[in-house]
């Protein structure tokens, strides 16, 4: 089966063209910036400028410079299911309106989510189409993890809960693993760390998402690129009422002014922020040790969630290639057997046909592994699954 996925984010288009049976990937193509003058095409070696552009006109592009007619079905990201999709569905009418009616719950995503649905069902009309979401994996949540301790018919009313997001990465990291250590995934206990732009870690236990990070918006949780994660709600009185910040000016500082950018004052990017602490930039240092620091207590926590650990894996752009940031979480580790060998984690190196790259010593009572992730072949392999 050849599979088209797209991954339409608030401001950037991948679309990737894998043969579902061997994993080989024969277009990809991303579009960054949309909707700005900067907006452009990147498609294997070359760029083309596409200034203004939205995501319709850049997905016409992209389908512009290859051919489409090998293509047996379409593959979608959906960031926000809400209670309604707990798996893959085939899109039709009725799904599609579904998933505009979860935009006031993803505001920044499902609206890009459903502009790369009907730009991509007008361009393959003959084709089956499937959502995948990122909230599916997560909805095996015990009613104790997914509930706010807010009024019953206030949560009811507007559907507040903690969904959790980045699920199609941490399933495929978390069965990748589990196939490296040759063990059934049902017999394991993983805490697996999606650490990028976004950032969110999960307890997988038995195969199951018992606990995660994020919640009814990717915004809580963990310290992200521009995103603050955990934050006191008193904070955000405080500053709605002497600073007098605007729920809309409120709303852009926390997902777009905080997180290591607002440590940092210089970046979202950690290899930045790593590059400057090393030159002794004292509030580089301290956005790293933040980071890191949310990052432990997190583990820790959901160590005593599943009464345990078999494996703790690194994964997305900061897993996959810090390893200054692994070695800073993982020497405070050791309290529960888990043992770092340095030199495989500094020489730890994963790519498509070398997923999986141990770090731990081979007496470590816990493994640590550095585990890539790709969300384009889950969500090729979710496609295939509902269509067959």
């Amino acid at each position: 089966m050849i599979v088209l996925v797209v991954n339409c984010g608030s401001s950037s288009v991948k679309i990737d063209i894998l043969e579902s049976e061997t994993g080989d990937r024969i277009f990809r193509a991303k579009a960054q910036r949309i909707g700005t003058q900067l907006c452009q095409i990147r498609i294997d070696d070359w760029t083309l400028p596409l200034p203004g552009a939205d995501h319709e006109k850049a997905i016409e592009t992209i389908f512009q410079q290859t051919s489409l007619e090998g293509v047996t079905a379409v593959g979608h990201r959906v960031v926000h299911g809400g209670e309604k999709f707990s798996a893959p569905i085939r899109i039709d009418e009725t799904v599609e309106r579904s998933i505009e009616e979860l935009i006031p719950l993803a505001p920044l995503h499902n609206p890009a989510n459903l502009a790369g649905i009907r730009a991509a069902r007008k361009h393959l009309p003959d084709r089956p189409h499937v959502a995948v979401f990122d909230t599916a994996f997560h909805h095996t949540l015990p009613r104790c993890a997914r509930t706010y301790a807010i009024a019953k018919d206030l949560r009811e009313k507007h559907g507040i809960r903690r969904y959790g997001f980045h699920g199609t990465s941490h399933r495929w990291v978390a069965r990748r693993a589990a196939d490296f250590l040759h063990e059934d995934l049902r017999n394991l206990r993983l805490i697996t760390c999606h650490l990028g732009n976004g950032c969110s870690i999960t307890a997988v236990e038995h195969g199951r998402s018992v606990e995660t990070s994020m919640g009814m918006s990717p915004l809580e949780g963990l310290v992200m690129g521009t995103r603050c994660g955990d934050i006191d709600p008193g904070v955000l009185l405080t500053l709605q009422r002497h600073a007098g910040l605007t729920v809309d000016e409120l709303d852009h500082l926390l997902n777009k002014e905080s997180g290591l950018l607002g440590l940092s004052g210089i970046s979202n990017d950690m290899r930045d922020i790593e590059q400057r602490a090393a030159e002794g930039d004292e509030s580089c240092q301290l956005a790293i040790r933040v980071f890191c620091h949310r990052l432990l207590k997190y583990i820790g926590a959901y160590i005593a969630v599943m009464e345990g650990v078999d494996a703790i894996i690194f994964t997305a752009g900061i897993g996959e290639n810090s390893a200054s940031v692994r070695e800073q979480v993982c020497q405070h580790l050791g309290f529960f057997g888990a043992r770092l060998h340095e030199e495989r984690n500094r020489e730890a190196s994963v790519d498509r046909l070398k997923p999986v790259a141990l770090i731990s010593t081979d007496h470590s009572q816990t493994r640590l592994l550095v585990v890539a992730t790709d969300e384009a072949h889950a969500i090729t392999r979710e496609t295939e699954e509902v269509l067959k």
